[in-house]
């Protein structure tokens, strides 16, 4: 694959709060892509094959922002609008990239060691399968994490994504 990317974005900061906006385009030759091959073409279905699918499209933009508020927490977010086109052949459809995604979280810093923090992610649907026959719905997901840093740097972290057992494959 080659490509030529463009991106264009502002960064501003006002004391405990940073907002970006960034808008980009690609430009890709020689794109590789998962293409959907009938079932009998395999011995495991579903059947794909890794194909070049020549030219391809993306476009989007990305907001965010951060804020902390007082010495213990930070609220941040994040959304990607994202435009993708197989310029080559539109009907062979590009997989696995949602058109709007989310970024949600707060953390919570009690202490220099302890750190608590709390995420919701939001992917819209996607194709699974080029031909359009598979789909993936729109979801959220819920996660929370916990670490610890010790004196010496070192700093161990545990947590549990995807707390409400959301089924978000196809």
């Amino acid at each position: 694959e080659t490509s030529d990317n463009y991106e264009l974005g502002i960064e501003r900061s006002d004391g405990s709060a940073t907002w970006k906006a960034v808008a980009f385009y690609s430009r890709l030759e020689d794109a590789i892509e998962n293409v959907s091959l009938p079932n009998t073409a395999c011995t495991s279905p579903p059947c794909s094959q890794l194909q070049n699918i020549a030219r391809q499209r993306n476009q989007g933009i990305e907001l965010s922002a951060q804020m902390a508020l007082g010495d213990e927490w930070t609220v941040a977010g994040n959304y990607t609008w994202l435009d993708r086109e197989n310029t080559s052949d539109p009907d062979l459809l590009l997989l696995d990239t949602p058109e709007h995604s989310a970024l949600l979280w707060g953390e919570w810093r009690p202490t220099t060691a302890l750190r608590l923090l709390a995420s919701a992610e939001y992917n819209s649907s996607r194709n699974s399968t080029t031909d359009g026959s598979r789909t993936t719905d729109s979801f959220t997901i819920f996660s929370l994490r916990g670490g610890w840093v010790f004196d010496s740097g070192l700093e161990i972290e545990a947590g549990v994504e995807n707390i409400a057992d959301e089924l978000y494959a196809y």
